[in-house]
């Protein structure tokens, strides 16, 4: 019984269900009804609207649970664009359809990166931005950046401070204005 009813989706004459509910809130059925949501139950839906913030998902006359990514609740962008396709797959264990296949074009969670080939997310950077500043990877590496002047032989540079003493590498560019050239 329980393979059949992973399959349910799979077997009806929809290729995807289609949302019918808002923003944050997707709601989709399917005939016949489904009974019991069962651990890694798959279900590709056509969203009504992008997100703003945490989702949740009402099948049937179920309650409505969250649909979470790779790290936790939604943000909001992760499904882009009205009527793009996503894929959760429902589970038991943490009471939430898991977001495992978008193909909205919006933003795609990441979990934080703990070896050197992972991918970086933003939250593990330090950053100061502006026409003076400067980002700091996880591994320590700053790349920093300022404005300057150059009046009478004084050479002025708006940086700021360094966050700690390290060893740095200056390369300077520079844009000249000659207005009788």
């Amino acid at each position: 019984m329980q393979s059949a009813l992973k399959l349910l989706p799979r077997l009806s004459n929809q290729v995807f269900y289609t949302d019918t509910g808002v923003a944050n809130a997707i709601v989709i059925s399917s005939t016949p009804a489904i009974t019991a949501l069962v651990d890694d139950q798959a279900f590709d839906i056509a969203c009504a609207a992008p997100n703003t913030g945490a989702v949740t998902l009402k099948v049937n006359a179920h309650q409505a649970y969250p649909v979470i990514g790779p790290v936790g609740a939604l943000q909001g962008g992760e499904i882009g664009a009205a009527k793009g396709v996503i894929r959760v797959v429902w589970s038991a264990a943490k009471s939430s359809s898991l977001l495992v296949a978008q193909n909205t074009m919006g933003p795609q969670q990441v979990a934080p990166a703990s070896q050197s080939n992972h991918a970086i997310n933003l939250g593990q950077f330090s950053l100061l931005s502006g026409d003076s500043g400067y980002i700091k990877s996880p591994n320590g590496v700053i790349i920093q950046w300022g404005s300057g002047s150059i009046a009478g032989g004084d050479r002025i540079l708006n940086a700021p401070p360094l966050q700690k003493t390290a060893e740095a590498i200056c390369l300077l560019t520079a844009t000249f204005n000659f207005p009788n050239w």
